[in-house]
């Protein structure tokens, strides 16, 4: 997604290097588009672990010692491991279980639902990364953080302030001290 928003964000300055002609954002085929890149990059993975012989275990597991895992009642021997346990976005419980409510998680197993606008969650760089996204895909976003965007991070102040201005060009603003308490 972040490939084809740069392709559009360039759009506006391609005529004055001899590039004419309109760019339209299709949100859906952006969706199938990144779909497939995912899928794509993911047996790819899949693939190269195989051929360098590693096992792939799913679930529940626990060390036994520093040479034994247990998984699903089975204990395997290894002299490495690698633990990749992965991530889970944060939603806030009273917006849990609401269909039209999606995850970074969903956003690339799902479509997003119709419609032009939506509200944006969270102030940190996938946050961040969303907000200058979907714009150049063509929704109206409203930004809702409960602090200033990428606060946490360690990028500089200067450096937040250029993405809050490079924002604020494409409409999008954070909208700070928001906390989402239900959906209508």
């Amino acid at each position: 997604w972040y490939s084809t928003a740069r392709l559009a964000s360039a759009a506006p300055g391609l005529a004055e290097r001899g590039l004419r002609g309109a760019l339209a954002p299709d949100l859906d085929a952006a969706w199938r588009y990144q779909r497939g890149v995912v899928e794509t990059v993911r047996a790819s993975y899949v693939d190269y672990l195989a051929r360098l012989r590693i096992t792939r275990l799913h679930g529940t597991a626990r060390f036994v010692d520093g040479a034994h895992v247990n998984a699903g009642g089975e204990t395997i021997q290894a002299r490495h491991f690698v633990v990749a346990t992965g991530s889970r976005p944060v939603l806030p419980q009273s917006l849990a279980g609401i269909p039209r409510i999606l995850t970074t998680d969903d956003l690339f197993e799902r479509p997003l639902p119709e419609g032009s606008r939506i509200a944006l969650l969270g102030s940190g760089s996938v946050g961040a990364e969303m907000a200058f996204i979907l714009p150049c895909l063509g929704l109206q976003v409203v930004w809702l953080t409960g602090s200033e965007p990428l606060k946490r991070s360690r990028f500089s102040a200067s450096a937040r302030k250029r993405l809050n201005e490079a924002l604020f060009e494409r409409g999008v603003t954070a909208r700070t001290g928001s906390r989402p308490l239900r959906a209508v």
